[in-house]
């Protein structure tokens, strides 16, 4: 299925505007789904990337919808839908944003290619808006990348898991160890001193998604991140590229986002 639906986006990919919107639909069973990973990150970016030349729109569904007429599936046997599909539209189709949980306007940052750059620069240049929550919410993301230093053609394709990560990493509290261990291998990463960011991680004044045992130290010195980014039912991403900022920051990236609680 997964080599078919890459042929097929390859096609779409040749009259595309580079501004994506796909959808996975499936029954709310209580499993843990990442949307991004269904939709994107598990199909590749080389299909995708003419696709996603300047934006993507992805959405969770919780329903089922009926099969595709003449391919002998029965109504409800369907388990799993996916749709992509070129378009300007960027509204949900399915969720409404509801109480804001977090915002941010340019926050620079040298690196989108992994999660912690991008959820210490947040932690560093942003304000936490919202109350702690207890538990994670379902929520939106509309989040816009700039690349000051890339000219012309670019994609959102090999970008947007990392960023998402980290956005949504900056909004969740770490709990289930004192940060320690994990602070040492962020800082010898190049992320900044373990002092720091230990203190950044056990900030509780950020959880508006919630706490959780959100970094853990993986392999001989990496670290594996772990929000719940199953809960993100609608983000809208999009990339700017060449475009000159006011600011003297060096970084090469500026990111703005708002995140919101989702509602039917």
């Amino acid at each position: 299925m997964r080599n078919d639906l890459r042929g097929e986006l390859q096609e779409l990919g040749r009259t595309s505007s580079g501004r994506l919107h796909a959808v996975y639909g499936a029954a709310d069973d209580g499993a843990f789904v990442d949307t991004e990973n269904v939709l994107l990150y598990n199909v590749g970016g080389k299909a995708l990337r003419p696709l996603m030349a300047h934006a993507v729109t992805f959405e969770r569904r919780y329903q089922v919808p009926p099969p595709p007429p003449g391919i002998g599936l029965i109504n409800g046997k369907a388990l799993h839908y996916h749709r992509y599909s070129d378009a300007s539209e960027t509204s949900s189709e399915y969720w409404k944003p509801a109480k804001p949980l977090g915002a941010f306007f340019n926050v620079p940052v040298g690196s989108v290619d992994k999660p912690a750059p991008v959820w210490n620069a947040i932690r560093e240049y942003a304000t936490p808006l919202i109350e702690p929550a207890s538990a994670p919410t379902r929520f939106l993301i509309n989040l816009q990348i700039t690349d000051t230093q890339q000219p012309g053609a670019g994609s959102v394709a090999s970008i947007v898991k990392p960023a998402l990560d980290g956005v949504i990493s900056a909004y969740h509290g770490h709990e289930g160890s004192d940060g320690n261990a994990e602070a040492q291998r962020l800082e010898a990463a190049g992320i900044g001193t373990a002092e720091i960011l230990q203190k950044h991680l056990l900030d509780q004044r950020w959880a508006a998604l919630g706490a959780r045992r959100l970094v853990k130290p993986f392999g001989a010195m990496g670290v594996q991140w772990n929000p719940a980014d199953e809960f993100c039912v609608y983000a809208h991403i999009t990339l700017t590229t060449g475009e000159a900022v006011a600011d003297a920051h060096p970084a090469r990236w500026r990111l703005t986002a708002e995140l919101m609680g989702a509602t039917r």
